[in-house]
């Protein structure tokens, strides 16, 4: 399916070689595969492509390669490009950093319920960059990253909270609460569960380019029998 040019097929190929699901880690068979994807429109392929242009990894560095498929991500509508593409904003990687237009794509990304755009949204609040600074609304976010799945905001949240009265803490946790419930929540299955679907869909893959290449084997053996 892959080796046919089905987009969602390479998408899952390149994931198992860049995260070594049943397959040894090959973060450059996974940016050749993602750039295949990518290339037919896929956007958690374009995504992926940038984050390994970012990172070096199975390409060289490349951070105008990187922005150019994050920013094609992130304008399909893909939380993680939305993340990536904020971050390069951020940061002022391969552009001129702009915290408004990070600000703008975090949100975006936190919209879909990408919990580590949601930290990065509390952590602009915390230190006031493209803002004035809110510690209120910067424990609010942490505390809907935290919802969304993201183990990481334990020392923000008490640094934050060691600067906050009793009911603006109260308050923060009150807005967190109100915006959860207009964006329900939806955690990620098991890993295990996730795991085991993606070994299933990869040995499938596997399996059909064998049995593809064993029927054009049979097909080329009876050319050449009817040709004598």
């Amino acid at each position: 399916m892959a080796e046919e040019g089905n987009e969602a097929a390479q998408l899952r190929l390149a994931i198992f070689y860049e995260e070594g699901k049943g397959v040894s880690q090959d973060y450059k068979e996974a940016a050749k595969w993602y750039l295949k994807a990518a290339s037919q429109g896929k956007w958690a392929a374009q995504g992926r492509l940038a984050h390994l242009y970012e990172e070096g990894k199975g390409v060289d560095r490349d951070y105008k390669e990187a922005f150019k498929w994050y920013r094609l991500s992130a304008e399909n509508g893909d939380a993680f490009g939305q993340l990536g593409f904020g971050r390069m904003y951020l940061n002022g990687t391969a552009t001129l950093g702009d915290y408004c237009k990070a600000f703008e794509w975090f949100n975006k990304s936190a919209d879909q319920g990408n919990a580590e755009a949601q930290f990065e949204i509390a952590q602009m609040y915390s230190k006031g960059k493209g803002m004035a600074a809110d510690g209120v609304k910067a424990l609010m976010w942490a505390k809907i990253s935290t919802a969304s799945g993201f183990d990481k905001t334990t020392n923000f949240q008490k640094e934050v909270i060691s600067k906050l009265a009793p009911e603006q803490i109260e308050k923060a946790q009150t807005l967190a609460n109100a915006w959860i419930e207009k964006h329900p929540i939806t955690l990620s299955p098991p890993r295990t569960s996730v795991d085991k679907m993606a070994l299933a869909a990869f040995i499938a893959i596997i399996a059909a380019a064998a049995f593809s290449r064993i029927k054009s084997k049979k097909i080329k053996s009876m050319k050449e029998k009817d040709g004598r």
